[in-house]
């Protein structure tokens, strides 16, 4: 296995490479302790400490804790003044593990002139594998409005599987409470989904005087009408594999696919009646309710962004 040196100071005089790197051939890079100093207060701090480095020629030998060589490189080359190394444009992927190492040495405001080029380029373009390590890069930069949208794409678009899994990405004890509360508030935003259809059917049934949801009513007997609209709504949910309402932690679809099925039960069955807008439109009220909670998350953006040191990998 043969080591590949890039130089960065040529008066550099510490050693440095990933801790934890995927390369077979790990790279060496040689730089300068000031600029390291300067851009980080961990990194000034291990400097200071025990990373002495067996080359005569250099005083330290400091091990980095990232993803891959790329953002080590993209990082070093902006802690170094060489800008003309750093990339005009990234991918979500090189996005998040560049985020994570600033967020290890708490300098990500290095990058905050390549921030705007950057998350442009890759807003639109975010794919549902790809929405976790999105929403830790807009938490990680300060991007409040674009993680409020991510959040919710991926409360709304996102199975229980995928999104439990992806609170991987989120693996430190400070930011992980943030996967949990998405997890949570998707649960929440089923639960209202469910019991507005549940009052939507119960209505149905009562005897004081309800709205003329039918347009058959004016011609029959109301409570008639109702019942049968009542049985011809839970035979569509019952098809749908939503009837009896089941409970919230044992749907593994997406909100949006649970939405889906009970619009188009509503659409089916009731196009053009009253009944069918006025239950759509309880549904997305009683779901808004519970989507607007996404914005208390960032309520704790702060302190959690000022405790984190490291997430792991």
């Amino acid at each position: 296995m043969c080591d590949r040196t890039v130089v960065l100071d040529s008066h550099g005089d510490t050693s440095l490479q990933l801790r934890n790197g995927t390369q077979l051939d790990p790279t060496i890079y040689i730089t300068c302790s000031r600029a390291l100093a300067r851009a980080s207060p961990i990194l000034r701090a291990q400097l200071r400490g025990q990373a002495v480095s067996d080359d005569p020629k250099l005083q330290h030998a400091l091990q980095i804790k990232g993803h891959d060589d790329e953002s080590l490189a993209i990082f070093l080359n902006i802690v170094h003044a060489h800008f003309l190394a750093v990339p005009r444009t990234v991918d979500v992927g090189q996005m998040y593990n560049l985020t994570i190492l600033t967020s290890n040495y708490r300098c990500s405001s290095i990058l905050g002139p390549w921030i705007d080029a950057w998350i442009s380029g890759i807003r639109e373009k975010v794919r549902e594998s790809d929405m976790a390590m999105m929403l830790w890069v807009f938490w990680e930069l300060g991007l409040e409005d674009d993680f409020h949208k991510m959040a919710r794409r991926m409360v709304v678009n996102l199975d229980a599987r995928k999104l439990m899994n992806d609170g991987r990405l989120w693996g430190s004890r400070k930011t992980a409470r943030v996967m949990d509360q998405l997890c949570k508030i998707r649960l929440q935003s089923l639960q209202a989904l469910f019991d507005a259809t549940k009052d939507m059917l119960e209505n149905m049934l009562v005897s004081v005087e309800v709205p003329k949801w039918s347009r058959f009513a004016t011609r029959s007997d109301p409570r008639r009408c109702r019942r049968a609209t009542c049985a011809m709504m839970e035979s569509s949910l019952d098809s749908a594999s939503l009837w009896p309402l089941p409970e919230t932690t044992e749907v593994q679809e997406s909100v949006t696919e649970v939405y889906s099925k009970l619009a188009a039960v509503t659409i089916h069955n009731h196009m053009g009646c009253e009944f069918g807008h006025f239950w759509c439109r309880r549904m997305q009220d009683a779901l808004n309710s519970q989507l607007d909670q996404i914005k208390t998350l960032w309520d704790s953006h702060e302190d959690s962004l000022a405790d984190v040191t490291e997430l792991e990998n």
